[in-house]
């Protein structure tokens, strides 16, 4: 199973003002009775009273897992998070030691928090690394299936992130107010 990440198009103001526009269509919420406050901003000041608590670190990321991937995160056998693209696009680039990752499942509830030990990105074939070749190495800890390196062989680009101690959140009635596909989104520090 492969977690595909759809970035937004960028460059064009008009793409731009089609995504806000398209974003608008699907955005449910009840209109604010005072100054909008960003999704992220809400999410993060909602998860804050039930234990969300990182480290003064540079960012915070949110990360929707699909099954059974966010399963083997919790239960401390997926030590590394690994995200695949053909286009350069977040996490690529923007994960450091100390960032907090939040783990959402994928059409489910946010499930806990974890700090980022370690991260690397690579640019595959330029850096003389293929998909197959970190497959192997951190099979284990990435806990992928057998199939996994065919799976991402073509992508361009690979992020891989040593995962901390998993934190769980109940935080099943936290509304995430995030309208578009992306897998990946950078709540708090970005660029």
């Amino acid at each position: 199973m492969v977690l595909v990440v759809w970035c937004p198009p960028t460059g064009l103001a008009a793409q731009g003002e089609a995504l806000t526009a398209q974003s608008a269509l699907f955005d449910l919420r009840p209109p604010a009775s005072g100054p909008a406050i960003s999704w992220e901003r809400q999410l993060l000041d909602d998860l804050r009273p039930l234990g969300f608590d990182p480290p003064a670190g540079p960012r915070i990321h949110l990360a929707l897992m699909l099954e059974p991937y966010m399963g083997r995160v919790e239960q401390g056998v997926k030590t590394i998070e690994s995200r695949w693209g053909k286009v350069h696009c977040a996490p690529h680039g923007q994960v450091t030691a100390g960032d907090a990752v939040v783990f959402k499942r994928s059409g489910g509830p946010i499930r806990g928090w974890s700090t980022a030990s370690w991260a690397k990105t690579y640019a595959l074939g330029a850096d003389s690394v293929t998909a197959a070749v970190l497959v192997d190495r951190f099979r284990a800890q990435l806990g992928v299936a057998d199939d996994f390196a065919a799976a991402v062989g073509d992508h361009r680009f690979a992020t891989l992130i040593g995962l901390g101690t998993f934190h769980p959140l109940e935080a099943g009635h936290v509304v995430v107010g995030k309208t578009s596909r992306a897998g990946w989104v950078i709540l708090r520090g970005g660029r």
